[in-house]
């Protein structure tokens, strides 16, 4: 004997019912299992920044840059890898004098005393005083040495004056 039910509005076909236990007991695990966030961890590109910011340390800047960008070529970076990442490449394209591609990288990047002082450079480099000026107003640039601050401060009364 088959096990028929009446539902209003709905023919009492076995199939239809097995596939409505089915959907229903589908949507019944996905509210009761716990969701497992996928883990943005990896070990390589972890080795390639401490590899990196060894090289930066050491003056080794092309070395570090290339161990940057292999960094940025994994999968699964965290983000403050990828954020540490773009600050040190933006601070060595500051210092190439590549100014453009540097403000491209310092925007990603978080706003360390070497990253504040590298897109105030950049800035000034670029004629963006408007946007140095802004920057001075920034709890970021409170975070810069007293003298770089004051250094900072000078150049820009200077071309305001």
């Amino acid at each position: 004997a088959i096990l028929t039910v009446s539902v209003p509005g709905f023919t009492s076909q076995p199939i239809t019912l097995l596939l409505l236990a089915l959907v229903a007991l589908r949507n019944l695990q996905g509210l009761t299992m716990a969701q497992v966030p996928v883990r943005r961890d990896n070990p390589r590109a972890r080795a390639w920044m401490t590899r990196a910011e060894s090289s930066y340390r050491e003056g080794e800047f092309e070395l570090s840059a290339r161990y940057c960008h292999m960094v940025r070529a994994e999968q699964n970076v965290a983000p403050q890898l990828i954020a540490r990442t773009a600050a040190l490449l933006g601070i060595m394209a500051t210092r190439r004098g590549d100014f453009e591609e540097a403000l491209s990288l310092l925007r990603r990047a978080p706003d360390a005393a070497e990253v504040v002082e590298a897109t105030a450079q950049c800035f000034y480099q670029l004629h963006m005083y408007e946007a140095l000026e802004a920057l001075t107003r920034t709890q970021a640039f409170g975070r810069l040495p007293s003298d770089k601050r004051y250094e900072i401060l000078f150049a820009l009364r200077d071309i305001t004056a």
